[in-house]
């Protein structure tokens, strides 16, 4: 029983830690997208295929949005 939840524990640590970098991260592309929108007077989905255009270059979306 224990070697069962010593097993499970480092996974829902592993888990949980991604949430939150997904999260932060969705928050970096969405205020790039914001300044995008502001500075070019375009829409979300047109400043959303730039961020994605631009990350192409071998990035990741969120380091580019960054």
């Amino acid at each position: 029983m224990f070697a069962t939840h010593a097993a499970i524990a480092p996974a829902g640590a592993h888990t949980e830690a991604n949430l939150h970098a997904t999260l932060e991260n969705r928050d970096v592309i969405g205020m790039a997208k914001g300044i995008l929108m502001q500075r070019h007077d375009i829409g979300a989905t047109e400043a959303f295929r730039l961020l994605v255009e631009t990350s192409q270059t071998n990035m990741k979306l969120h380091q580019i949005a960054a």
